[in-house]
């Protein structure tokens, strides 16, 4: 829980991971010992891919004796201890000793001591610096060693930008430092495709790499040095329920190295798998 002052007034927010909000109903209720339920509502959704937390407003009647945590301002540096508190297979949980080993644009990574059987269900808690500052949210863990990873806690506050400006808050997105497009809270860039010559000469999905996505520079992400095109997929998912407009969709931006020009598309599904279909292939001239 954390507080936000807006235009005067405070708010209570509840913080946890998008991909739990987009599996629940769109009215949750938050329970705590020795109260009714209380009924909430996801006001703001990120990207399950990529900026995976939501948002909930805590309803007025919320029991004050509950202290609100203050987000950090500065992002931890690799070594640094931090711990966490949540839930592990139903039985709470506070973890102690959380060392920082990796920062990246998009990820935080530390170490997490705990048998990987023992952690379902800890995802959307908060990890705290030795001050009790909240510097990330935890979003899941490898399946094969002692890590685990974290969005920074700087991204709840553009979540909470996004939400005071109709769900926006945009990211710029630089191929070899030329700006290509831009990148909302609720997208995610799911692959990045090369073409030379009209045929695919890489293709690299970003599912189980998002640590490695920099928005800043793109070309990082491109499989192949020297390719004609490059084409950005970006998944666009709803940022609220309470916006029956806002649909699920894709983003292709197709851009031009030797012209710099970027052509976007909005596409309603991908025709082929989102697996890697293989190299060499005709590309498609739609996807």
């Amino acid at each position: 829980m954390i507080e936000e002052e807006f235009e005067g007034e405070k708010q209570l927010w509840g913080v946890t991971a998008a991909h739990i909000a987009r599996i629940m109903n769109a009215y949750p209720a938050v329970w705590l010992e020795d109260y009714a339920p209380f009924p909430v509502e996801f006001a703001a959704i990120g990207n399950a891919g990529m900026l995976d937390l939501a948002l909930f407003q805590l309803p007025e009647e919320w029991p004050r004796s509950i202290p609100a945590l203050k987000l950090a301002e500065q992002t931890p540096k690799p070594g640094e201890k931090t711990y966490s508190f949540g839930f592990f297979n139903d039985d709470f949980f506070l973890v102690p000793n959380r060392e920082i080993k990796e920062v990246t644009p998009t990820r935080l990574i530390t170490s997490l001591e705990i048998e990987t059987s023992h952690r379902g269900g800890a995802c959307g808690s908060p990890i705290l610096n030795t001050q009790g500052e909240v510097v990330g949210v935890h979003i899941g863990s490898s399946d094969s060693k002692q890590i685990s990873f974290a969005v920074p806690a700087a991204e709840i506050k553009r979540m909470l930008q996004a939400y005071h400006n109709k769900g926006q808050s945009l990211q710029p997105l630089l191929f070899n430092g030329k700006k290509i497009g831009d990148l909302n809270v609720n997208e995610s860039i799911s692959r990045v495709l090369t073409v030379t010559d009209g045929y695919t000469t890489g293709d690299f999905v970003t599912y189980h790499y998002e640590k490695d996505v920099d928005y800043a520079h793109l070309e990082t992400l491109s499989p192949d040095a020297d390719p004609d095109e490059v084409h950005i997929i970006i998944s666009h998912q709803m940022f609220s329920y309470t916006d029956k407009t806002d649909k699920d969709f894709f983003i292709q931006l197709i851009h031009n190295v030797a012209s710099g020009k970027t052509v976007r598309r909005v596409i309603p599904y991908l025709s082929y798998p989102h697996h890697k279909p293989g190299l060499g292939r005709p590309f498609p001239g739609k996807l």
